[in-house]
């Protein structure tokens, strides 16, 4: 748009304005609330992929733990011992709803164990996610059995 303008020495001049201000003004909000969305989705993913990692670290080591010990458990412990070692070395009360399952085949020597947590959201609840499952399972065949297969 050109408007017409007249300097204090008589000169005519041609100023073009702009209506683009104010829907700059907009682009320059609705970027900003997009890079906060993001930022809070990327803290949120770290978050979860971290607790999920320590998850299974803990599985990992609750299995170890219990291969080390078999040989002096009796078998009825064997199932219980992964699940107590997880939750000793696991051990973040912000995760709600902490759940652990262990399971021994006596006959092919394969100690299981699976994990499940909510992580609350923080960040991209004001997106509407209010939360994240966490899930993690691990197996090993105890020291001294026999392949299966």
């Amino acid at each position: 748009m050109l408007e017409t303008a007249v300097t204090p020495a008589g000169d005519l001049i041609q100023k073009r304005t702009s209506r683009t201000g104010k829907i700059s003004l907009i682009k320059v909000i609705l970027l900003a609330g997009m890079l906060f969305a993001m930022a809070s989705a990327a803290w949120d993913y770290r978050t979860a992929l971290t607790l999920r990692a320590e998850m299974r670290s803990s599985a990992e080591l609750a299995l170890r733990l219990t291969g080390k010990m078999a040989h002096s458990l009796p078998p009825g412990a064997i199932e219980i011992m992964p699940a107590t070692v997880f939750k000793t070395a696991f051990d973040h009360p912000e995760l709600k709803d902490v759940s652990v399952w262990a399971s021994y085949d006596p006959k092919s020597g394969l100690v299981s164990i699976r994990s499940s947590a909510v992580m609350p959201i923080k960040l991209l609840r004001l997106l509407g996610i209010a939360r994240m499952d966490l899930r993690v399972a691990a197996s090993s065949v105890l020291p001294g059995s026999e392949s299966p297969g």
